[in-house]
């Protein structure tokens, strides 16, 4: 029983031997890979080394990937609208924006064309009403082949009895302080045309009439009233296209009317019985003769 006993001990502490001395092996082996890996990723190994380029191909210079390739783009520049009146000088400079074609006699232009629905036009806007609402209707908005030529031009919707008017703004109303400088100018002209679904539907001709408004800060800066019929032997209810000169002298006669800041082309009729019609206006313009 002693014999088996020792035997058994014996045979176990070998076999416990065998097992440290295999764990042993294995835990040397695996640092010995440990320095190894460690030691090539502080310093190259020499087995991983590539080989150096041969002199006959120097490195390209680092002149030719410049930094400024790389470099932020600037801030875009700001477009939308102040939400300021500009200062006066570039208010004054900004008037002039609707002028884009003018034909000139000496230091003065024979022709300044404030808006032809084409090329000048601007950021023009206009507006329309009447006062027999809700039995009335107005509105006021270019429209592409109602022009002269088939241009685009603007048509000026009225129905109804009572006042109806209607203005186109050259400026669209800003800057606040915009405006055209006419006091040169002897003649506010313009192509016009009115159809009507009858004569009797047609505006009142000794009713129909012009009005230029400014921009300046007096109160009711607005022109003399002009009336267009009296202008012209011809018929302008004739579903025609017609010029008509309105003088500036009639037009400036009132004392309030500043022509250095015209900005506004308004028309307004008014009748006692209800109408229903359409005034198309083209090639608004102020001329020396």
């Amino acid at each position: 029983m002693m014999v088996f006993r020792y035997d058994t001990i014996r045979n176990t502490v070998l076999a416990r031997r065998l097992q440290l001395t295999t764990y042993k092996t294995f835990f040397t082996g695996w640092c010995s890979l440990s320095v190894l890996f460690i030691g090539c990723m502080r310093a190259p190994c020499t087995c991983a080394t590539a080989p150096a380029a041969p002199a006959a191909l120097p490195k390209a210079p680092v002149a030719a990937i410049p930094c400024v390739a790389v470099a932020t783009a600037p801030a875009a520049t700001q477009v939308s609208p102040p939400t300021a009146a500009p200062p006066a000088a570039e208010a004054a400079k900004a008037a002039d924006v609707s002028q884009v074609r003018t034909e000139k006699a000496g230091s003065v232009a024979q022709r300044k064309i404030a808006w032809d629905g084409d090329e000048n036009s601007g950021n023009a806007k206009g507006w329309a009403d009447c006062d027999k609402k809700p039995d009335c209707k107005a509105n006021l908005a270019p429209v592409p082949g109602r022009g002269r030529n088939k241009s685009r031009g603007l048509k000026f919707h009225g129905e109804g009895a009572g006042w109806i008017g209607g203005g186109w703004n050259l400026f669209g109303w800003w800057p606040e302080n915009g405006g055209i400088d006419v006091t040169d100018y002897k003649f506010l002209r313009m192509a016009i045309r009115i159809e009507a679904r009858s004569p009797e539907a047609a505006p009142n001709p000794k009713n129909l009439n012009v009005v230029l408004v400014c921009s300046s800060k007096k109160k009711n800066c607005n022109s003399a009233m002009v009336g267009l019929a009296k202008l012209t032997s011809e018929n302008l209810f004739d579903a025609n296209w017609h010029d008509v000169a309105v003088p500036m002298a009639q037009l400036t006669s009132k004392s309030d009317f500043d022509p250095k800041t015209v900005w506004e082309v308004d028309l307004n009729t008014w009748s006692e019985t209800p109408k229903n019609f359409e005034i198309y206006i083209d090639d608004i313009t102020f001329s020396v003769n």
